[in-house]
Parts: structure tokens; sequence; C-alpha cells
């Protein structure tokens, strides 16, 4: 290189004694390295000659060495990124890229002046998310505050909710626990602590006592990082949520009557999801059918698995044509327990199809009418056998109007009076004593008696007797 051009190179190292410069050759290969460039980079100027412009960029590889080169001989290039110093500290670097020329407009090198503006860009940086936070605790009436890794606040959005008397001036650069009870104080400091730890994000409910009543916050806190992602505090959104959590106690309170009185009518609802292909049964339901929600969520048709095998294709049906149709079905079939055991069940649904006919909702009911079932067939059963009953008593009868016109002609006059006692209800033994006869006697008369009327017992023989003596 001649003198010209180092006397050239040697004056574009002086004129900016404020910035690190390094001068490369033609191929990018780094062949001076000032003083400023061994302050801010810890690297001295033999360890730097010989590198390209790729090592010079650090982190930043967004180019590589022939584009720079490239670009640099075209005009300026201004670059913006993190760096390493020599320590592995981070720093902002804002560079400028441009060809040396002699007087004769030939490229004699390229080279790049570069300078620490870590600080600017943390307050430009700071700007931007206090905005944003603003902006969004604006947009939805909540809290927002950041902190420092100290926990002490550096922004606020506006004072807590709990103290409107304090002003946000009053709050910056103090610790929450000055103007938080010193348990909840030391709750939220550790879950915020926690996320700087961590660097994931926390949600926790806070209660806090206030001039207008007890308040429920929702908060939401995340780790703030500077660029190069280190975390420097926390943000903090708290959303007032006590309108929200009494509804939801509300609901609860709701669902658990609802329990309840599903368990004492033994009855049990549910839903079906035909777009999402999920099934949703109410606790009711599910002791009704003596199962869990996993189970049910892992089975492809928990309803039909149980449904019995008799009453299957009937309940099938019914469904099938509510789903094709649209509209409700009833349907009363058995379901199958796991232990073996067998329920009646009066199923109820109803179908919401879309704007185009398709399904896309089904919801119903299903009560255990075990006990109506059982009771049904016992009154079944009852009236089956009073029937017979009566039609044994209509032809005992119908028997005893045939032989009741002719006593005296199948009887004789012993076996008449036999008779006539037997109707007044005596034993054997106090007939015998009446007629002066031995029991034995009766007997003999008794089964005569019997086998002439063609009746079985004692009392169909003492209707036959009565109802000749009627007429």
């Amino acid at each position: 290189m001649g003198s010209d051009s180092e006397r050239l190179l040697s004056n574009v190292l002086l004129a900016l004694p404020d910035h690190a410069v390094a001068v490369c050759d033609g191929a990018g290969a780094i062949t001076a390295w000032n003083a400023g460039a061994e302050a801010l980079t810890g690297v001295s100027a033999d360890e730097a000659v010989g590198h390209d412009l790729e090592w010079l960029a650090g982190p930043d590889r967004s180019a590589t060495t022939a584009a720079l080169l490239k670009k640099a001989r075209r005009g300026c290039v201004r670059r913006e990124a993190w760096r390493l110093r020599a320590d592995g500290s981070p720093y902002w670097c804002v560079s400028t890229l441009f060809a040396v020329t002699d007087d004769d407009g030939h490229e004699v090198a390229i080279a790049e002046a570069f300078h620490d503006e870590t600080a600017g860009h943390h307050a430009l940086l700071e700007q931007s998310q206090v905005h944003l936070m603003s902006v969004a605790a604006q947009s939805v009436g909540t809290v927002a505050a950041s902190q420092d890794l100290d926990l002490r606040i550096t922004w606020v959005s506006s004072p807590p909710l709990t103290r409107p008397a304090l002003v946000r001036e009053d709050l910056i650069g103090r610790l929450e626990d000055e103007f938080l009870p010193p348990d909840i104080a030391a709750f939220v400091a550790g879950h915020k602590r926690r996320v700087i730890e961590t660097g994931e994000p926390g949600r926790f409910d806070v209660t806090i006592d206030g001039d207008d009543g007890r308040r429920v916050f929702d908060n939401s806190v995340s780790a703030l990082r500077a660029a190069d992602g280190s975390i420097i505090g926390v943000v903090t959104v708290g959303v007032d949520v006590t309108d929200r959590r009494a509804a939801e106690e509300l609901l609860r309170a709701g669902e658990a009557r609802l329990a309840r009185a599903e368990a004492i009518a033994r009855i049990g609802s549910w839903e079906r999801d035909f777009v999402a292909g999920r099934s949703t049964w109410s606790d009711g339901l599910l002791a009704l059918y003596e199962t869990t929600a996993e189970e049910v969520a892992a089975a492809a048709e928990p309803f039909y698995e149980r449904v019995h095998p008799q009453d299957l294709s009937r309940v099938r049906t019914a469904i099938d044509r509510a789903v094709e149709r649209g509209g409700s079905f009833t349907v009363e079939h058995r379901i199958i327990l796991p232990g073996g055991h067998v329920r009646f069940i009066r199923s109820l649904g109803e179908v919401m199809a879309d704007d185009e006919g398709h399904p896309v909702w089904m919801a119903g009911t299903a009560q255990d009418i075990t006990d109506a079932q059982q009771a049904e067939e016992a009154l079944r059963r009852a009236a089956r056998s009073l029937s017979e009953s009566s039609a044994d008593l209509e032809r005992v009868r119908g028997a005893s109007r045939a032989t009741g016109e002719d006593l005296h002609r199948v009887l004789t006059r012993r076996q008449l009076e036999v008779l006539a006692l037997l109707a007044e209800g005596l034993s054997n033994q106090e007939i015998a004593v009446r007629l002066f006869v031995s029991e034995g006697t009766v007997k003999w008369h008794v089964r005569h008696v019997l086998r002439a009327l063609g009746v079985t017992t004692r009392a169909q023989a003492a209707i036959s007797y009565l109802n000749s003596a009627d007429r």
C-alpha cells in the first residue's frame, strides 16, 4: 500500500476520535483497528486484524461480507444491532459502513465507524413499552405498572383502584408494601420474583378491601426485557373482576343446586357438539350411568355403549331420525351398568341445525324410571292374578249352578246334612258330634260330596250348597 493510501487511512482513523473504527481491504479483511474500537470492544488491534466484516457484526449475521462490501461501494450502509464485547457483555451498536477513496475516486479501503447506543436504545424501548401499557390500560379500564428488579415502581397507568387518594407521582420509586397490606404485598412480591427468576409469566387473584368495599383483581405478570433479551423488571396488568367473580360464584352455586336436584330426581343432562365431535355430560348423568367425564371423553360412543343390546336398534333409529329431520325424540330403553345391573331410562333430546339444515348441536335429558317400570310390572302381575282368580270363582259358581238344581238326586240325605253343616263352617269333628257319627264317617261323606259336586275344596262345596239354597 502506497504512502498516500496509508496517510488517507490514518486520516480516517483520526477523523472519528469518538467512534470505534475498523478499516478493511477490498476483500473485507480488517487491516486497521483504532483505539476507540479497542476501548469499546475490549479487543486489541492485534486480535482484530485479519478478521472480516462478518466477525465484526457479532451476533448480527444478517448479511455476508460480500453483500456488505457491495452495499458499501454503492453508498453508506447504516446498521443497528446487538454486538458482544470480549467479556461477553452485549451493547447496542450503531454503525456506518462506507468506502474510502483517493482524490481520483479510486477505492482504497472499506471502513466501518461504530459506537455504543445502549442507553439510548433502552430509553426508547422503555418509552415504547410504557406507551403500549398505557394504551392497553386505557382501552380495557385496568391498572398497568412496570417495576425494576427490586420491584420498585418505574411507571404506573393510574393509582390503585382501592387507594384513589394516591396520585401516580407518589407511587414512582416506591415498593408495594408501602401502600398494600403486608400479607398481600408479600403474596404479590412472591409471584413477581418468581417471574423474574424463571422468565415465565404468572397470573393470580388478589382481594383487597378498599374505600368502596372489597374488590378482586386478576393480575397478569410478565417479564420486562431489554432488546437483548435480558430481564430488567416486570410488567403487571391488573383487572378488576369483582363482578365477574361474583357471577362465577353464583354460577357455581347454581351448578351445585342443579347437581343436587339431579341426584334427587335421578335425572341427568347431556350435550353433543357435532362440529367439535365432543359430548358433555352433567354430574347427574355420570352418576346415573356410573361413569366418569374422562371415560366419556375417551369413548367413541359413550351413550350407545351402555344401551341394552335388545334396545340398541330402536334407540339408534329414534335418534338418527331426529338428527336427519331435526326436532326432538323420546325413547325408553334399558342400560347395562358396569356391574351388570340393568336400569330403565327415559331419554329425551332435541337437535339444532344450522341455516343449511346440517345438525350442529343436540341436547337432552335422561331419567331413571326403573322404579316406575317395576311398579308398573307389579301392577300388571296383580291384574293378571286377579283376573285368573275371578275366572276360577266364576267357574265354581257356574259349576254350583249346574249342580245346585239336583243336589237331592246326587247326594243322600246324610250327605246333604253333612254339606249343610260344612256350609256353616263346622269342622269334621264338630259335624261328627252334631250327627252322632264317627269323624271317619264324616270324612268319607265329605269326599263323596266333593266328587259328586265336581269341586276340589270344602269352600267350593259350600258355595254350591248356598247357591242351591238361594234358589
